[in-house]
């Protein structure tokens, strides 16, 4: 799906993005709970969190951001989760507890009106969600609002192959010995092996799948968007991971959960469609793994780290 494509109802466009989730929230935590963890371990160490501040964790989906902040400030400082997706809010707040945090809260807000106040915040952190919002300058310029002057800001976003630096050499090399691999043993990455195969087998979604402020170069509009609302620009990091993925089922749970498009595509097909489609799927991973291939899904991500002004 083209990003730029026209949003033309942005409120709705808002409600139906986040309500795409609420059907496989138990799939998505489990996925991105593995294949995240270094991400976000690495978000939260150069948001350099104090004892005793209080955090913001923006778009927090099922609370792994927020929860592992929470759990660093031990009581001593809060945090709170937003999101407009209820079944996320709901599996964040359930997994707080029963890792007994009690120092986090979660709230549905919209990113683009945070309902708090102003300069209330030491630190805000957003993973994988900024590319959600329509206008990712007016959430940008909320941020900055409820954050405390001199507080960091530490945005990501998904980028499979960094703008610039040493990343790009590592993301090279990361796909030539993938590809490398592929001549010996019909290894499956994902989410790019469910891709091709959706744009081989079914039509374009009727509607963008993603917000469109981006363009064809996500990471540089985000660059310019955080320079432009008042911040200082600190660090920016680039890193990636990938998981093994156990069977033909988790493959699909997994790829149909996290990648947006895929999951939307396959919420807006008939089901005939959406069964033919799942059947070819099961066809060639099984070939694959009973030819001595493997699963893998593959996460990238690069981290904007700035200072409010």
């Amino acid at each position: 799906m083209n990003k730029s494509s026209i949003i033309k109802n942005t409120e709705q466009f808002k409600l139906d993005d986040s309500g795409s989730y609420d059907s496989c929230v138990a799939d998505y935590h489990q996925c991105v709970n593995r294949l995240c963890e270094p991400f976000v371990k690495q978000m939260v160490a150069i948001a350099h969190l104090k004892q005793g501040q209080r955090v913001l964790d923006v778009g927090t989906g099922t609370g792994i951001v927020a929860n592992y902040a929470a759990k660093l400030l031990d009581n001593s400082g809060s945090v709170i989760g937003i999101d407009l997706s209820e079944g996320m809010l709901k599996t964040a707040r359930l997994n707080a507890k029963n890792m007994g945090i009690s120092n986090v809260d979660f709230l549905r807000m919209d990113a683009e009106d945070l309902d708090l106040p102003t300069e209330s915040f030491d630190s805000v952190i957003s993973m994988y969600a900024i590319d959600h919002f329509p206008n990712a300058a007016q959430a940008l310029g909320e941020m900055h609002r409820v954050l405390k002057p001199e507080g960091h800001i530490v945005i990501s976003i998904g980028s499979r192959t960094p703008p610039w630096g040493a990343g790009r050499f590592i993301a090279y090399c990361v796909g030539i010995n993938r590809k490398i691999k592929q001549l010996f043993q019909p290894h499956l990455y994902a989410p790019n092996f469910i891709q091709s195969m959706m744009n081989n087998h079914l039509g374009h979604l009727p509607s963008p799948s993603h917000s469109n402020w981006g363009g064809g170069k996500p990471e540089n509009s985000l660059l310019r968007i955080i320079q432009e609302t008042g911040f200082h620009v600190k660090d920016m990091l680039w890193n990636h991971n990938m998981i093994t993925m156990q069977s033909t089922e988790e493959f699909w749970r997994s790829q149909t959960a996290i990648v947006t498009e895929v999951r939307k595509r396959l919420q807006n097909i008939e089901p005939n469609a959406k069964r033919s489609f799942l059947e070819d799927f099961k066809k060639i991973t099984k070939k694959a793994l009973s030819h001595g291939g493997r699963l893998y899904y593959c996460g990238a991500v690069f981290m904007i780290c700035a200072i409010r002004k």
